[in-house]
């Protein structure tokens, strides 16, 4: 199993992730801040007595590492979940997610377009959620609690309202290809974008980059990039195959805080190409740093 796949997915990233159960039904890993359980097949009783020994907080239950069940009933089985995967083959009722009381981050897709609704504002403790936005998920939206929200493969989004979300700092966007307005309320403040392969998206950069520290482009922009320059707080900056209808016109000497990016199969102008090589020459010589100062302490 892939332990650093499955618990990036639960929003978590292991230090020294260790082994506490493998076996046909499920794994069980401590990754440090928490311990994971990921079911490999259907829930049964060895997978209940592997949580109450090890404590689990946190949860995988997806089709890709062999899940397919029908029901999530055993959630109820699991209390004080802190995070938890569900990847939905079927239909289901989601009933028992909607009383995990301290539940904080959470990734859920369908591959099914015929599912039922899942109330996410039943979820008080909410700050981080990951979602394959379908109608019947639509009321993450309606989270004012949330800080942290991805959406990816969505086809069907095209209008996409947040403005109840008024505690959101980091937006990522991913494969929405047919999405073309973000709506954000005037005193919410995004500190961490990241826009990837949503070709028709019409961003109001000048309202996005005001409080932004954090940006990741990728793919086809239908925007103009010119109002970069405005980004007066970011910190760090990549451009991964950006292709916009205009030039980037030269924004990275106007940042006062930009302190690292990185910039692969996208045109910039000449001064900031010359400011990117600058990061990549630093960040060469402290990876050097670091392997000179692991191979003296071995």
């Amino acid at each position: 199993m892939k332990v650093h796949e499955a618990s990036s997915a639960a929003g978590i990233v292991p230090l020294d992730p260790v082994f506490l159960h493998e076996g046909n039904d499920c794994d069980v890993v401590d990754l440090g801040s928490s311990v994971q359980l990921t079911l490999k097949a259907g829930w049964n009783m060895s997978c209940a007595r592997l949580a109450r020994k090890f404590g689990v907080q946190s949860l995988d239950a997806s089709k890709i590492w062999g899940w397919q069940d029908n029901s999530i009933a055993f959630l109820d089985q699991l209390p004080g979940l802190r995070s938890v995967v569900i990847g939905a083959a079927h239909k289901l009722d989601w009933r028992p997610l909607e009383r995990q009381a301290d539940l904080e981050s959470l990734r859920v897709y369908s591959d099914v377009d015929e599912q039922n609704d899942l109330d996410f504002t039943r979820l008080q403790r909410l700050s981080k959620c990951a979602v394959k936005w379908i109608p019947q998920f639509d009321s993450i939206r309606h989270c004012p609690r949330l800080r942290s929200l991805e959406v990816f493969s969505s086809d069907n989004l095209r209008d996409l309202d947040l403005r109840e979300l008024t505690d959101l700092e980091e937006l990522h966007l991913e494969s929405c290809a047919n999405i073309g307005r973000i709506i954000l309320a005037e005193q919410t403040r995004i500190r961490s974008l990241r826009v990837s392969n949503c070709p028709k998206l019409q961003l109001d950069l000048k309202r996005f980059v005001r409080d932004l520290e954090d940006l990741w482009l990728q793919g086809k922009v239908a925007y103009r990039l010119d109002e970069l320059a405005l980004a007066k707080l970011l910190k760090r900056v990549t451009f991964t195959f950006v292709k916009t209808k205009g030039r980037i016109p030269p924004f990275m000497e106007q940042l006062p805080c930009l302190i690292d990016g990185v910039a692969a199969g996208t045109r910039l102008s000449e001064p900031d190409q010359q400011i990117m090589s600058t990061f990549a020459a630093r960040r060469r010589k402290e990876l050097e740093a670091r392997k000179k100062k692991e191979a003296d302490e071995t």
